[in-house]
């Protein structure tokens, strides 16, 4: 109890953010959702995009080639041109939807932290 009691006068920290996050959070609107629902709605959406992500990496492997760089160094690289010209329909769909859930997440990052810099502000309170 002690502990919890601790915890309650605390500040809880940013899970994505540094402090100076302050500045932005506070030009935002505070979420409706509580912490624990935006919390729960971030894991479920990461999972789905690191399911999206294999599916991609599959599609990508198709497409690995092997250079030599500047540096004489062999890399391994993703050769989006030719996937592009060969199957133009997956690779545009990929890419956009690959785009649209990065966004999404580092969305609901942001939310977060936002809910958390506004319970922060009522402890002070």
């Amino acid at each position: 109890m002690f502990i919890s009691i601790i915890h309650y006068f605390m500040k809880i920290p940013y899970k994505f953010n540094k402090e100076s996050f302050d500045e932005t959070a506070k030009r935002t609107k505070e979420p409706e959702k509580s912490l624990e629902e935006l919390l729960k709605n971030y894991e479920k959406a990461a999972q789905q995009y690191r399911d999206f992500r294999q599916r991609m990496n599959e599609m990508e492997e198709r497409y690995c080639r092997k250079r030599v760089n500047a540096q004489g160094h062999e890399e391994t690289y993703i050769d989006y041109d030719a996937w592009g010209k060969e199957d133009p329909d997956s690779f545009l769909a990929l890419s956009c939807a690959e785009f649209n859930a990065f966004n999404a997440i580092d969305i609901m990052e942001d939310m977060i932290d936002t809910k958390i810099y506004y319970m922060n502000l009522r402890k002070e309170e």
